[in-house]
């Protein structure tokens, strides 16, 4: 079975275009978005430019200190706490930042840490996760950077990988999963560990995965779901990660949001499908209607999604 006009028109997830968000990022890099349980979405362009969907439009707001050269990443919690992360960077050195998001406009920067040397360019903060306003967690190549209501403090145990390739999402203060280079690491609520004991191990891989994790969407400490271009979605059950089915040839899944272990929807920038899991198997949705753009995909609830190309036009789910 091929992702088909027909096959799409039987999904169960409906979506409808909405007006363009007024946000562009550079040509194919994806835009970064989050939405909170309470249908509030923030979206954020690689630059800063800032948009704000209130559940039936968009409203332009002020965009991220300019100090900040591009944002790579950005994660809410409720309509007056989300954490962006970004950097600025040159061959001589990369300056990484988190900035939050107060329900009206950006604080100024904090600086993370600075990496000196040519190196330094891809040395970027990336990854960031929140589940609460006193948790947050990101990434770096020197570690794992914590937010407990009151400040970042440095953890060591993960990095970003290879060039910034890692992924990463939390689904409480006690559980955070992090894929690099194809090797899971496990946050448990005061450290990392790899997922068969302290030291990492070529051994731990996930098994024959031809490519790198695009995004991670973990609902629960025993649900998450990570996609990639070169693979089918893989899940974790707590113990094991194993690829789901999904009928024909799979997509290049680039974005996944995951409310609980029976819900989530991913999409592909290149095929323009977009795939809802209903807790036992990947079904194709009805048609997006963006394009073969980069499109990312945050939902707020079960049933209450949205859809952002690189370009802004945008779609949601209907009820």
């Amino acid at each position: 079975m091929s992702f088909s006009s027909a096959a799409l028109a039987s999904g169960v997830l409906k979506w409808k275009s909405v007006a363009s968000a007024p946000v562009v990022s550079s040509e194919g890099v994806a835009t970064n978005l989050s939405c909170t349980r309470g249908g509030f979405c923030l979206v954020v362009g690689f630059t800063g430019q800032t948009a704000v969907w209130n559940g039936s439009s968009w409203h332009v707001a002020p965009r991220v200190s300019r100090r900040v050269a591009f944002v790579s990443g950005v994660s809410c919690v409720t309509s007056s706490f989300c954490v962006a992360i970004g950097a600025s960077s040159t061959m001589a050195r990369t300056v990484d930042y988190t900035i939050t998001w107060t329900g009206s406009s950006w604080q100024a920067p904090v600086r993370l840490y600075t990496d000196v040397g040519e190196e330094g360019e891809y040395d970027v903060v990336h990854g960031v996760s929140c589940t609460s306003t006193n948790f947050c967690m990101t990434l770096g190549n020197v570690g794992s950077f914590v937010w407990d209501g009151s400040q970042w403090s440095k953890r060591d145990g993960a990095t970003g990988g290879t060039d910034g390739n890692g992924v990463l999402s939390c689904a409480s203060s006690s559980f955070c999963a992090n894929i690099h280079d194809n090797l899971p690491d496990y946050w448990n609520g005061s450290s990392w560990r790899w997922s068969s004991g302290n030291a990492e191990s070529l051994g731990n891989a996930i098994p024959r995965d031809n490519g790198f994790m695009s995004e991670l969407s973990c609902a629960t400490a025993s649900f998450c779901v990570a996609v990639g271009t070169l693979t089918k979605p893989l899940i974790w059950d707590g113990y094991t990660w194993l690829y789901s089915t999904v009928s024909g040839r799979a997509p290049a899944l680039t974005s996944v949001s995951c409310t609980n272990p029976s819900f989530c929807v991913a999409t592909s920038s290149t095929t323009g499908v977009a795939l809802e899991w209903d807790g036992a198997s990947w079904r194709p949705t009805s048609a997006l209607g963006l394009g073969r753009l980069p499109t990312v995909v945050s939902c707020a609830t079960t049933n209450r999604c949205l859809a952002l190309t690189d370009k802004g036009a945008s779609a949601v789910t209907q009820p």
